[in-house]
């Protein structure tokens, strides 16, 4: 074998263990990440609003866990309008691939809309939300916040 020849095998070797360590701590790291609950996501140091947008197929208000998470479903966090000002969008962007959504933010009462592309879906109203306000407007559906904290959102046709 010739010099060349051998640092060339060198070289080779060196690049796949490069490529499986890179693959292997990918690995590590993503079920590490994905086996995180939301609470364990949330920055509890800060206020928040947060939950798991679902497809409630049974209608009981609780996300069980035959139920389907909305993935990449478009939200925002909307400050309504006092006294005649605008509404304020705070923040845009989509539910993860488990669902979940987490903004941060002082400001209350809130709004979180929530826009479906082709679809039109109604918000299963739980009866422990009672006082909470829910809407649906074609393909937009909406839940208000009045203060932080953590609230699943099923979803029906």
């Amino acid at each position: 074998m010739t010099q060349i020849q051998s640092a060339f095998k060198i070289q080779f070797l060196n690049q796949v263990n490069i490529t499986l360590l890179v693959i292997l701590f990918s690995m590590i790291f993503s079920s590490n990440i994905q086996s995180q609950s939301l609470e364990e996501k949330i920055d509890k140091s800060k206020s928040y609003v947060a939950g798991i947008i679902y497809i409630d197929t049974n209608k009981n208000g609780k996300l069980d866990e035959n139920e389907t998470a909305l993935n990449g479903a478009n939200i925002r966090l909307i400050r309504k309008g006092i006294n005649k000002k605008p509404d304020q969008v705070l923040v845009e962007n989509r539910t993860s691939v488990s669902g979940e959504y987490i903004f941060y933010t002082n400001e209350f009462p809130v709004q979180l809309v929530i826009t479906f592309e082709n679809e039109v879906y109604n918000i299963v109203r739980p009866s422990t939300y009672v006082h909470e306000e829910y809407g649906e407007v074609g393909n937009t559906a909406f839940v208000v916040f009045t203060k932080a904290g953590l609230k699943n959102i099923g979803l029906t046709k």
